[in-house]
């Protein structure tokens, strides 16, 4: 993708600029290893991680104000991502082996039952998506592949290989576009649908590997940060292949 790489537009009341420090709230400690994902539950004082000590653990916040295990889940291998359906309680872990798993999470954030597991790569999982309205499971791997499932029976609806490692992905889920970062720091823009994977870009200007990427539909930009201490901001719904350069890590 030609592109043109600008430096983002600041204002003298940019409230990105701020000399504010960040404060500490609170430490979560337990686990064993290290902890490679973690996310807030929507509507509940909690937190969700995995840890490659092969568990998942819930946190909640208690009367004193401390974070302790609610679940303590064991898995067949360390957890490497989260995927979390508020609206649904469904719960999806990747895991080193490759395996996606799906959970049913209790209302009262005390239980998770077992639903089904994707037998999606072999090698580890690096990143998992779900579009709940298409009843879709996205994720890409360590073993340089893309695939999708159906979340309704299991099926494998398509997969796309590359040549490096994954590490990244996002999803557009009314356009149906796939965004996956990988190990040579290119992102790759895929069109997904029944049929299968169609290739449709690749956006270059990282220098080396992605580290994650962010798609915000509302604005139809896609965010990537990379090994190389950039992070740019690709207009794709601009169609003009503009990023912006955003400065400030060293």
């Amino acid at each position: 993708m030609a592109a043109e790489i600008k430096p983002a537009q600041r204002s003298c009341d940019d409230r990105f600029s701020s000399e504010k420090k960040l404060e500490l709230l609170n430490k979560l400690e337990g686990s064993g290893d290290d902890i490679n994902s973690a996310i807030f539950i929507p509507g509940e004082n909690g937190v969700i991680s995995v840890s490659d000590d092969k568990t998942i653990r819930v946190w909640l916040k208690r009367d004193s104000g401390q974070y302790w295990p609610s679940i303590c889940e064991s898995m067949p291998s360390g957890g490497t991502s989260i995927y979390y359906n508020a609206a649904e309680r469904q719960l999806y872990i990747g895991q080193d082996n490759g395996t996606v798993t799906q959970y049913l999470f209790s209302d009262d954030c005390n239980r998770l039952s077992f639903v089904r597991d994707y037998l999606a790569h072999q090698g580890r999982v690096m990143e998992v998506v779900v579009a709940h309205m298409l009843k879709w499971v996205l994720s890409c791997g360590k073993d340089k592949l893309f695939v999708f499932y159906s979340t309704e029976n299991g099926q494998r609806l398509g997969s796309y290989s590359f040549e490096t490692p994954c590490t990244s992905l996002q999803f557009d889920t009314m356009a149906k576009y796939a965004f996956v970062g990988d190990n040579a720091g290119m992102i790759t823009m895929l069109r997904c649908d029944v049929q299968g994977v169609q290739f449709i870009n690749t956006f270059k200007g990282h220098t080396t590997s992605i580290r994650c990427l962010k798609w915000v539909e509302e604005h139809q930009l896609l965010f990537s940060g990379s090994c190389d201490q950039m992070v740019f901001v690709w207009d794709v719904g601009g169609k003009r292949g503009t990023i912006y350069e955003l400065q400030g890590h060293k």
